[in-house]
């Protein structure tokens, strides 16, 4: 995760809430994700999800108002970067938790396994390892298809959720139909752009705000 933000979020560190919520890692074994041993037959794959969350576990908390809201952040950036306004200003309400999905941020596994239905058994497996019974799910773009998978697998830890710009799933009737409309082939070469003109592209199409304009031939430069 950010590491500047998650500094000032630290234990020992002068922010608004870092008396009530710290950041830690929740290691789980690919069984426990429902997935088999590895091929080798040597150990479990290990996945790693890292939380900013509060201190004390969810039945523990003292707050009169005891509900857990689970913001889960898209493929673009990590969680903190995504939803720090949103934590600031519901910490004090309720007990709020932001993963890193795998692979972002501080989150890595063993496993070379992508889908949005792995990311949600990874993350609802640590959420339970913290103490979690019910939450409410908050969703950004791919967050959103984690969230709908984490309601299917486990409909009894995911109570509500509020989604934004997101699918259900992506099926390849809508991917094909959303690449040719953005003029792309492949959802790699969109979101992994290889260039400084690739990143630029991927804001005009992306960003909901219009960008500093920036001469081509600065961009060149770069290039």
């Amino acid at each position: 995760m950010a590491q500047g933000l998650y500094k000032w979020l630290r234990p020992g560190s002068n922010g608004p809430i870092s008396k009530m919520y710290t950041v830690q890692a929740v290691v789980t074994l690919a069984n426990e994700a429902n997935r088999d041993e590895t091929p080798n037959g040597g150990n479990r794959a290990r996945n790693c999800n890292e939380f900013l969350g509060p201190k004390e576990t969810p039945n523990k908390s003292k707050n009169s108002n005891n509900k857990a809201v689970v913001f889960i952040h898209g493929f673009a950036v990590d969680g903190i970067i995504t939803w720090q306004s949103k934590v600031l200003a519901l910490v004090r309400k309720y007990k709020v938790y932001v993963p890193d999905l795998l692979f972002f941020g501080g989150s890595i596994t063993d496993r070379s396994e992508r889908s949005p239905e792995f990311q949600a058994e990874c993350v609802a497996k640590s959420l339970k390892k913290l103490g979690m019974e019910r939450c409410s799910l908050v969703g950004l773009s791919y967050g959103g298809m984690v969230g709908f998978k984490m309601a299917e697998i486990y409909p009894d830890l995911v109570e509500s959720m509020v989604l934004t710009c997101s699918a259900m799933a992506l099926t390849k009737s809508i991917s094909d139909a959303a690449l040719e409309r953005i003029e792309f082939k492949s959802w790699s070469d969109y979101m992994l752009p290889d260039s400084v003109q690739g990143v630029k592209i991927l804001f005009d199409i992306f960003a909901t705000f219009k960008l500093p304009w920036i001469p081509n031939f600065q961009i060149d430069i770069v290039d």
